[in-house]
């Protein structure tokens, strides 16, 4: 009986981490543009491609992409550890924040492209 319990048990565990696999492989984040991403919703993630061209303030920057400028948010401890100009390619991970008509993206990750 002990034996039946065991194995239904590794069954079950074995069944929900191929599932949790399953999900991870399949779930890949496409970038998407600005233009895009000013008609989402609130607390959406986003995934964007481009240039950080300018520093506003404390943590606030302006990100371009082809389609056009939105204003994000980096946290210092987002930083990844490296510099670049407003020439280089990055892709910044983050969530849609909306307040009011304003569109901001509270950034996440960063990395070089």
């Amino acid at each position: 009986m002990k034996k039946i319990i065991i194995l239904t048990s590794l069954a079950l565990a074995s069944g929900s981490l191929f599932a949790q696999n399953n999900y991870s492989a399949s779930a890949s984040t496409q970038a998407a543009t600005v233009a895009q991403v000013e008609q989402w919703q609130d607390a959406s993630n986003a995934t964007l491609q481009g240039n950080i061209i300018e520093h506003l303030t404390g943590k606030n920057y302006l990100f371009k992409d082809k389609t056009g400028i939105v204003n994000i948010e980096i946290d210092t401890d987002k930083w990844p550890g490296f510099t670049f100009s407003p020439k280089e390619h990055v892709e910044i991970q983050g969530d849609v924040i909306r307040i009011w008509n304003s569109l901001q993206i509270k950034v996440n990750a960063i990395r070089k492209l």
